[in-house]
Formats: structure tokens, sequence, C-alpha cells
């Protein structure tokens, strides 16, 4: 009822109005206004609203029923895991319910008012619907979905249909739509946004604070009475064009997302998943398409949640898709049918990016050109699409037994006004064979070695013109032929003061008395080998032992150098024969030999004979023990008794074994050998030694000791 002065009365279910706005105190069921949130009755709409949003609430609470109209709750930015059931009070008399942005991952009818009018579940975990579901949401006549992830599979007739009807279906604000055809629309053909207006205020519904119109009734409105096909088409390209353009200025503007997908499903599109191989399939075939769908990921924030994973199938047959660029392809792309579009040409990182990811990719039913530019698209069409390839040459007067199959023909009329037999890059081993139209022939980047002289009838029948840069021409003595019979058709070569041997050598440098030397400078040059070859030989003979005594210390060509020993299992490699008044010469012996490089073991009667023993039992044991002896031969070892006993000795058993080898140290001060006997005498004048002033002598000592690098 209406009152002049209200006495407030906690029996009364009553209603205190300032003009259309009324204050709700209780309603018909007894219950108040739930007290976290607020109420507030709209007179001339008859409506009960009670907003409940931003309040981080777990659960919807009971509410309380107007005596007139129904109730509309707005519980958007919650915490509401599951909607409640019928048994809540005041629930059953919700028209119109708002639960965006909350944790809902379920929808089902037995949780929805049956008068329900408007439902928003956009932005929670929702990811299907069952097909009473699908049935019930038909009747709501506003139904808001964004922001939830579908997971849609391509058998699921009833889903998809659903999705397509809402898809349809263009929703804005009735006080918006006004501003956006004078600001917001204004990029769009003057005369086309008109038509376009005229048609919405003719079709168009209002349905509570909304604008609604089919977009299907709205395309056959206005194409109603129109004959000629480019305005139709037109009609078609704005449209999508308008699609573009409301996603940015239309906040009522619903996107569809599904699950594992980087974007929002295409507007004109059907996106799906195939349940046995979890293929994500998007399906705008025959819907006049004129761009590429935005299938890549845009806004990061929005799409935090994916995981994108799944492999794509995009199937883009029977539109008007002319240009393609490889920020358009997602990374998952595994199939692409571009079949019976506008494309004619396609760019060549699109590809690149193609090949390099296997994916799949039909291309027949196509315009596309013939320029050499599009080499790439004619070369794919060559090897995957032989019967396309062969439509498109004939559309441009090329024909196909004219164009050698390891080749792609093509037209470049600022290069040359017949066609091209464009061969770069496919591995050639020879020239492919010419019809006589051909006159044009790239044979850059292959592998041919050489032209014979069975390709003359080329080039005297007809002007023909080659290009044979980046081949392995082979420009030896044997292929000086060849190389002349290139030069003598250089002018139909227009690159061949470019042209490289494999050997780096430009070829047109290439001179046949340099590559091809006359017999008599290969004798010349035979006999001067073998006249170094003797002079060496000579050397070596004369020179043996230094030059021997040098590889073995630098450790080269030890085979030829080293000799091997025989007698590895003596104990010592030399025994030092000396006198005890030649004591201080043994310290150097014993640095060289037994603490330098290589390393070798002595003995000497210091250290290793035992006292005690008889002095030529040791002598004998020692030489017979050891497979050098090296006999410090000093004016005091002449004159020791000892001394000469131990030559003697070392003399016996060097005859006796042909193994040992004596070596002796001839010192300066040794000026002859009177004080020896003869038998002694002749050695020393018949057999070669060691003088210790020798630059070279430990050099040649090491040498003519037992060889251990061959150990």
């Amino acid at each position: 009822m209406k009152v002049r002065n209200y006495i407030p009365n906690e029996n009364f279910t009553a209603l205190v109005c300032t003009q259309n706005n009324c204050n709700f105190i209780r309603g018909i069921n007894g219950l108040e206004c739930p007290k976290p949130c607020q109420c507030l009755y709209i007179f001339d709409d008859l409506e009960l609203n009670i907003d409940c949003s931003n309040m981080g609430l777990l659960q919807i609470p009971p509410l309380p029923i107007p005596i007139y109209g129904g109730v509309k709750l707005n519980f958007s930015n919650n915490c509401l895991s599951k909607l409640p059931t019928m048994t809540l009070p005041g629930y059953k008399s919700v028209t119109r319910l708002d639960v965006s942005r909350n944790m809902l991952t379920n929808l089902s009818i037995n949780h929805l008012p049956a008068k329900l009018d408007y439902l928003d579940v956009s932005f929670n975990e929702i990811i299907n619907m069952d097909n009473a579901l699908i049935k019930y949401l038909k009747n709501v006549t506003i139904f808001k979905q964004s922001g939830n992830q579908w997971t849609i599979h391509c058998d699921d007739k009833p889903l998809i249909n659903f999705f397509r009807h809402l898809k349809l279906i263009i929703r804005m604000k009735s006080v918006e739509v006004r501003p956006m055809f004078l600001h917001s629309l204004t990029e769009l053909p003057k005369g086309f946004l008109k038509f376009l207006g005229k048609h919405f205020i003719w079709l168009g519904v209002r349905k509570q604070e909304y604008y609604l119109i089919n977009e299907e009734q709205l395309l056959h409105s206005m194409h109603r009475n129109l004959n000629n096909l480019t305005t139709i088409m037109s009609i078609y390209k704005n449209m999508e064009w308008l699609h573009q353009k409301l996603i940015l200025v239309n906040q009522e503007y619903d996107l569809f997302y599904i699950r594992e997908m980087a974007a929002p499903c295409p507007h004109k599109c059907e996106c799906c998943y195939s349940r046995d191989s979890l293929i994500l399939k998007i399906d705008c075939s025959n819907k006049f398409v004129y761009n590429f769908p935005d299938i890549v990921a845009r806004n990061s924030l929005l799409m935090g949640k994916q995981n994108i994973s799944s492999p794509i199938e995009l199937h883009l047959s029977k539109n008007n898709i002319s240009n393609i660029t490889i920020a358009m392809l997602p990374k998952e792309l595994r199939f692409l049918d571009l079949r019976f579009n506008n494309l004619v040409t396609l760019d060549d990182k699109v590809l690149s990016y193609v090949k390099k990811n296997s994916i799949e990719t039909k291309l027949s039913g196509n315009p596309w050109n013939c320029d050499c530019k599009s080499r790439s698209v004619l070369s794919i069409l060559r090897d995957h699409e032989p019967l396309e390839y062969d439509v498109t040459l004939k559309r441009c007067n090329i024909s196909r037994t004219d164009c050698p199959d390891a080749c792609v023909c093509c037209l470049d009329n600022l290069k040359w006004p017949s066609f091209i037999v464009d061969c770069r890059g496919e591995g050639l081993l020879q020239m492919p064979e010419l019809s006589s139209r051909v006159t044009y022939v790239d044979l850059r980047n292959n592998n041919l070695t050489a032209l014979s002289q069975k390709n003359r009838s080329y080039f005297e029948k007809r002007s023909l013109k080659l290009l044979l840069l980046d081949n392995p021409w082979s420009c030896t003595c044997n292929d000086i032929e060849k190389v002349n019979f290139m030069k003598s058709v250089s002018s139909s070569i227009l690159d061949f003061t470019k042209i490289k041997c494999s050997n780096g050598e430009k070829l047109v440098s290439i001179n046949e008395h340099i590559v091809c030397p006359s017999e008599l400078v290969y004798y010349l040059a035979l006999a001067v080998s073998l006249v170094a070859t003797i002079i060496a030989l000579n050397f070596l003979i004369w020179f043996r032992q230094p030059v021997l005594v040098w590889f073995y210390e630098h450790g080269v060509c030890l085979s030829l150098a080293a000799r091997r020993e025989l007698d590895k299992d003596k104990r010592f490699d030399a025994f030092l024969a000396f006198t005890h008044k030649d004591e201080p010469l043994l310290e150097e012996f014993v640095d060289r030999l037994e603490r330098g490089e290589p390393r070798f073991r002595l003995c000497f009667y210091l250290r290793d004979w035992l006292a005690g023993e008889s002095i030529p039992d040791c002598i004998g044991q020692s030489i017979k023990d050891s497979r050098r002896i090296i006999v410090l031969m000093t004016e005091n070892f002449m004159n020791s008794t000892w001394g000469r006993l131990e030559f003697r000795l070392a003399l016996h058993a060097t005859s006796r074994d042909r193994c040992k080898r004596l070596i002796v140290v001839l010192y300066p001060n040794v000026k002859n050998f009177d004080s020896l006997d003869s038998e002694l005498r002749t050695y020393m004048a018949f057999n070669t030694y060691l003088e210790r002033s020798h630059p070279n002598f430990w050099n040649k000592l090491i040498y003519s000791m037992p060889h251990t690098k061959l150990r």
C-alpha cells in the first residue's frame, strides 16, 4: 500500500519508498533482508534487488519474498562452491540470479529456480552441461557464461548446437546501443553502418535492460532483395569486422573459452575435442571468414590457468581468407585446411614454420599466382598436391611438359618475358632435360660439377640463359674440356664471372697450361725429384749416426732410430768400470743416467758389491748382470791392475755374448795406449769409443745405452 505517513511496526510487511526505490523491511515469508546484504525494491519494475556481492560469503542465505514481483539476487564475487537446493527459503522466487566470479564447478537443473529469466555464471570453474540443463537454459532469456573453461567433445551435438545458438545472439545494454553506433563503430563504412542500424531497429528486441538481436535473422534481412554477389560478400566482411570491434567496446559481448585453448573460440567457429585422441578441432569451414581466426593467446592474465598441450586441427576450407602471417599460427597446430580460399601466395616464414613443425596442410582450390616470389608455395604444391600445381601452371599458360619434374616453373616479367625454370637448391647432379620452349633456367645452389658437350644442343637451338652460381664445379685437368665448353657459352651464363671452382678459384681464370702442364715439365719435375731423393739418401748414409741419435733424442721415427734389446732380463742397464782414483767422475754419470730422462739402472762397486766377496768374481758377476759395460778410460784406469782386469773381462764377455756392448769413454788426459797390453791396445786401435770432451757426448752415450723408449 502507499501511505502518506509511515509509522514503523515490526508486524508490518510494507515498503518505505522514495520515488522509484523502496527500502525493503520484511518479506511475506517473515524473513528480513539478510544482514550482510542490501535489499532495495524497484517499484516501477516490481522487483526486489538483493545485493550480496563482494562479501566473501560461502553460501546463499535464506531470502525474503516480496508480496508483488520477482527477486533479483546479486551474489557475484563471493566464495560460493555450489548452488543451494530448492528447500532454501525464498530461493524459488528468484527470477534473476548473478553468481559470477565464484567457485562453482557444476551446474544442475535441480539447483536452479524454475522461473529464472536471467542467469550469470561467468568466470567460474564449470566445464560441462548435461542435456536437461541445456534444455532448461534455452528458456532463460539472458544467459552469461564467459570465463568458464568448457570441455566440449565433438560428438556432444546438444552442447555444440547450444553454443552455436548463443553465438548468434548479439546482446547490448539498451542505453548503449545508440552511443555505440554514433561513436564506437564509426570505422565501418557509413553506408553499411546506416544499413546495419536500420535492420537493428527492425529486428532488435528489448529484454529487461538489454537489447537482443539474432545475427542469423539480421543477415537474412540484410540479404533480402540483394542480387549483387559483391555486395552480399561485403556484408559478411563488414559483419566480421563488427564482431572484432564489439569485443572491445561492448561489455556484454560473450566470449567462449575452451579447455586448454590459448584464446577464445573464434566467433564463427566451433571448437571441440575428439573424445579418443584429445585433439582440439577448430572448425571454421564454410562460414564466410575473411580474416584468419585469432587463436593465439593475447590476454595472459585471462588465460593464466591454461596449460596448453593438446594438438590443434584448424579447418578453414571454403572461406575468403587472403592473408596469413606466422604470428597467427599457434605452436600446437598439427593440421591446417586452407582449401578453397582466396590465397594467392604464402609468406616464406609461414611455409618454413609449417615444414619445421610437420603440420599437415591442405592448399588446393586457391587462386595461387605463378610469380617467382611464390616459389616456395609452388614447390609445396609440386611435391604434395601435383594436381593443384598443374592447375596453377595451366592458369599461367605454362605447360606441365615444359617444366622439368625436379624444378619449379614461375613468372617474373621484370626479369624475363617468358616463364622461368627455377631449379635452385634441388640437389641436382646434372642439368635437367629442357624442352624447346625453355629459355631461362636457374640452377644455382645445386651439386653440378660440369656442363658436358651433350648440353650443347640447348645453346645452339635457342637463346638460353643460365644461372650457375654456388655449385661445386670441377676444374681439374681431366675436366678441362668441360671448362673450355663453359667458357665458349659464357655469354649464356649470366653469372659466369662469379662462378668459382670447388677449390675456390674463379672458373674464368682457369688456364689450361697451368692446370695441365706439358710432358717436358712433367719429366723435368720427375728428374728433379729423383735427384733430390738421391741427395737425401746419401746425406742419411753419410750422417747416419748423428741423424739416428737426433731422432732417438726427440722421439721421431723410433722404429727406425731405436734398437730392440734381446737381453731385457738383465738386472742392470750398464756396469760402470773405473778406478778408485776416479771416484769424483762417478757423480755426473749417476746424475745424468739414473736421475735424468730416460732413466737407467747402473752398477758400480762402491754401491752394488758386497763386502768380503772376491774382486774378480764381483767384476765377472757385474758384467754378467749388465747389458752394457761403460769403461771410464783415464790415465789412472790404464795404470790400474784392477782396471785393466775389468777391461779384459769386459772384452771377453762382449766377444762371447753378441748382445753385450762395450762403451769406452776416453778422457782428455789419455795421450796414448802404450801402458796397455797388446790385446787391449789392439781393441782401442780397431774399435770406436766416445770422447768425453765431445760437445755431443751425452746424446751419443744415451743412444749407445739400452733403448728404453721401446720398452
